[in-house]
């Protein structure tokens, strides 16, 4: 059956129909999965099916699309399995389209696991499995000739060195930066630039962390603060060796530039001085930009 056709039999079943399709960051999702991408199946039941909806699911259920993005940027040590399932420490990985390899096959995985486990081999028998217990069946597992990429084995090493050879071609491929998007500046040159508009830049600085997702980021012509949210991708890098080579969109700003100076937020700290409140200060003072990508290169 088409995935169509298996997305037609979940709305039977439901009774009331699928309902409007969930918000998909479609443009995050490309981008930020290049070169590799989302498995043609599970992109389709995204364009249909709000997947947060189907309360009956097997466990673990489907996440809200971006919260599996957000899942993927915190386990890019496999980036080639996306989560697109995920409750209670239990993930469901599909696997991505990427060169010589789009399979789709359906691996499950949980914190602590030393193994990927083969748990459906397309997104078509989940959708089965799924929509008979929706019915009030029992879903009887699907019953499996060889897999056309895996053959008979079914567990797989979460350590890279045992990957499959694909999946190793394909991790060094996925780690490589997306291409860059935003022409290089200076900080001082954003600075100046965003009293016209908002500004999106490359810069290589030095980085100072504030507090959260605050950072200082700094080159010869001054510094700017930035925001560096959550599941950014290349965040950690920050802690490593400047230079660093940062996507930044600073919003437009027309009023004297807000600075924080190290101090506070770092050392030294002057004698006998005492440090204000920091969550107060950083509350009164919104962040210059947002950072989209910590490049590795």
């Amino acid at each position: 059956m088409t995935i169509d056709e298996r997305i037609d039999e979940l709305a039977a079943a439901l009774g009331a129909g699928l309902g409007p399709p969930g918000e998909v960051p479609w443009e995050r999702l490309e981008r930020e999965l290049q070169p590799l991408a989302l498995p043609a199946d599970l992109r389709r039941l995204w364009e249909r099916v709000d997947v947060t909806q189907l309360g009956d699911a097997p466990y673990p259920r489907p996440s809200a699309p971006a919260f599996a993005l957000e899942g993927w940027r915190e386990l890019r040590d496999d980036p080639l399995l996306f989560p697109w399932c995920y409750e209670s420490h239990g993930h469901l990985l599909i696997e991505l389209d990427a060169p010589g390899a789009a399979t789709g096959t359906i691996f499950e995985w949980g914190f602590g696991d030393q193994t990927f486990r083969l748990r459906y081999h397309d997104l078509g028998d989940w959708l089965r499995v799924t929509t008979e217990l929706i019915r009030g069946r029992e879903a009887v597992p699907p019953a499996y000739g060889p897999h056309p990429v895996y053959g008979t084995e079914t567990e797989f090493s979460t350590a890279p060195g045992a990957w499959p050879a694909h999946w190793r071609s394909v991790a060094e491929l996925a780690f490589r930066d997306p291409p860059v998007r935003f022409a290089a500046r200076t900080v001082a040159e954003v600075l100046a630039a965003r009293r016209a508009g908002p500004v999106e830049a490359t810069v290589t600085v030095r980085a100072h962390w504030v507090d959260g997702t605050r950072y200082l980021l700094s080159d010869a012509t001054g510094q700017i603060d930035v925001h560096c949210p959550p599941g950014l991708r290349g965040r950690g890098l920050l802690s490593g060796t400047p230079p660093f080579v940062v996507e930044i969109e600073a919003t437009h700003w027309t009023g004297p530039e807000p600075r924080l100076a190290p101090w506070p937020f770092g050392e030294p700290v002057p004698a006998g001085a005492v440090p204000p409140d920091r969550a107060a200060l950083l509350e009164r003072l919104a962040p210059q930009a947002t950072a989209t990508i910590v490049r590795r290169t």
